[in-house]
């Protein structure tokens, strides 16, 4: 008799968690974190069995797996038109589920899933492992897996309390790290079924989520799928200090070549991130298809070319709303606060053009160093928009179609470079300084190093081109020009049409610099004539601030980032 197989978890007296699906025990299916509400599966939720089942789950966490006979309204449900396990279309995840206890649930899991390398980096790769073990056991067998690198899920079922039960799961992973070392000394073959597994972008730079942490936050990675199957990392400092009002949802998005991590460098009294959750917001960091925390897809893979296919449109148009959507249904809210830098930006201008729906979502969009207009302000970088185009073909004809990724060999020519001496430091500096558009004075020499072990953090030669086209007609935003013929079948027209500001209602807040490289005053002035909901432009009362000096000056905080938390307050 054919059968469907459910994974049920009871996280309150009222919530039910349908954790995951399979048709044969053995293969597990975990379901996306918005559809994981037992109640929403109105077919499945009206089985006796499942009901059954519900009232003999009686702790908080307890789980149970049930068999139900497999009829037509369950196909109908579960199961795509080839026979594959599915729901609304959305492709499932395999998910391994063990119900054994303690450490011998750590030990199944590494030799069972992962044999060739270490459990630390398949959490951190992985984030389907779901390891659920007997909720009346001992503390030190409630364990699940490791405290770094899981998903949000696995680590609330920690006790972050019970710092003897972490030191031991600690030494127990030292233990398994040293297997992984002698299955490598003896040339034993690895697991290559993750495409980022052994990816040197995504091992050999700090997370986020350290960065927060060690400025005494509690950080999390949640993993967000776009309408075309791109799947971005948001990395968020969740509500936490109960004396502080809760204020809401924010999503601070990077600029171009950036990632989450550059709002993460400095320390809880410097950086916007922190500063605001310890305003009492939710904060939410969002990362672009492409950069370090967000190389991967549903099918492709990095090394295809057709993954490093988009644009600025793309990043306006699905990676925004699939964050948006994904943290308002995390939080239960319908509005929520947005602050972009550069990009950060354009994108919303995208979203609310092309997808009118979503400006009643903003509760306000800050944006900083705003873009919608781009023209050459000196030599350097009209020679860059040159080369713009002859780069990314050249580039394609290689077969690379990465732009700037973060990279292993990046960090020591950084380090050759910018820890050679004061002299060489203070040529490091005025250099980049030029290129990436920040002032020389607002910014120590010692922390160069560290910012340029987390920027750029890649794009697609195609996002650069983008940028290059934007600047060489002044006309403004608009999608990507793909020549005559591609045009006409895409946009009906021999030229891609102006992205409309009227039509981004949203209520924008914008904050400019005169001394910004690549932002021009006089843009900023003709963007707030264009917007309908415009709540304000501020200008920076410093001449020398720069384009990412809204990002890592010294004195940020002062001149923008005390203002802004005013603002939104306020709103």
């Amino acid at each position: 008799m054919e059968k469907l197989f459910v994974h049920l978890i009871r996280r309150s007296d009222e919530y039910f968690e349908l954790a995951g699906l399979s048709e044969d025990k053995r293969l597990w299916f975990s379901l996306p974190d918005e559809h994981k509400n037992l109640y929403e599966h109105k077919v499945l939720s009206s089985k006796t069995t499942i009901k059954s089942a519900i009232a003999a789950i009686k702790p908080i966490n307890g789980f149970r797996k049930i068999g139900i006979k497999l009829d037509e309204d369950l196909k109908k449900e579960y199961f795509d038109e080839d026979g594959n396990l599915s729901y609304k279309n959305y492709p499932l995840q395999e998910s391994v589920v063990f119900f054994d206890v303690g450490w011998t649930a750590v030990r199944k899991a590494y030799t069972y899933k992962y044999l060739g390398g270490s459990l630390i980096d398949y959490a951190l790769t992985k984030e389907n492992l779901c390891l659920e073990v007997e909720s009346d056991s001992t503390m030190s067998s409630r364990i699940n897996l490791i405290v770094m690198g899981l998903p949000s899920q696995v680590q609330d079922e920690l006790d972050r309390e019970d710092i003897n039960t972490i030191k031991k799961l600690y030494n127990e992973l030292r233990k398994l790290d040293g297997q992984y070392n002698k299955r490598s000394k003896e040339n034993k073959p690895f697991d290559n079924r993750s495409d980022n597994k052994y990816d040197p972008i995504i091992q050999k730079l700090p997370s986020a989520i350290k960065l927060i942490q060690s400025q005494g936050f509690i950080g999390e990675t949640h993993r967000v799928v776009t309408e075309d199957g791109y799947i971005l990392s948001l990395h968020r400092i969740p509500y936490q200090d109960r004396t502080k009002k809760y204020k809401g949802p924010v999503l601070i998005h990077h600029g171009l070549l950036g990632s989450s991590d550059l709002w993460l460098l400095r320390s809880r009294e410097d950086d916007l991130a922190y500063l605001l959750a310890d305003q009492g917001y939710d904060v939410w960091l969002g990362n672009a298809r492409g950069n370090t925390h967000s190389r991967k897809h549903i099918s492709l893979k990095t090394k295809d070319p057709k993954f490093w296919k988009f644009g600025f449109h793309e990043f306006g148009y699905y990676d925004l709303p699939a964050s948006i959507d994904y943290i308002l249904n995390k939080t239960n809210e319908k509005q929520l606060f947005y602050i972009g830098h550069s990009m950060g930006t354009l994108m919303t201008y995208i979203l609310g053009s092309t997808r009118p729906e979503y400006n009643d979502k903003f509760r306000i969009s800050i944006n900083l160093s705003p873009v919608y207009f781009l023209k050459v302000r000196n030599q350097m970088q009209a020679t860059m928009v040159e080369g713009m185009n002859s780069f990314q073909q050249t580039l394609e004809r290689r077969g690379i179609f990465e732009a700037f990724p973060s990279s292993e060999v990046n960090l020591k020519i950084i380090r050759m470079i910018c820890e050679a001496g004061f002299s060489i430091e203070e040529i490091c500096l005025e250099t980049t300084a030029r290129f990436l558009g920040w002032d020389p004075k607002q910014t120590p020499l010692h922390f160069i190093p560290h910012l340029l072990k987390h920027f750029p953090m890649g794009t697609s030669t195609q996002t650069l081109a983008h940028f290059g086209q934007i600047i060489r007609d002044a006309r403004g935003l608009k999608p990507f020009d793909y020549g005559t013929e591609k045009n006409l079948k895409l946009y009906g027209d021999v030229k891609p049409p102006l992205y409309d500001l009227s039509k981004v209602t949203l209520p924008t807040a914008m904050y400019y610099s005169r001394g910004d490289f690549i932002v021009n005053t006089k843009d900023v002035r003709q963007i707030a004539k264009l917007l309908p909901n415009l709540v304000g432009v501020y200008e920076v009362p410093k001449k020398s601030f720069n384009h990412n000096d809204f990002l890592w000056a010294k004195d940020a905080k002062e001149l923008v980032y005390n203002d802004l938390i005013k603002l939104i307050n306020n709103f």
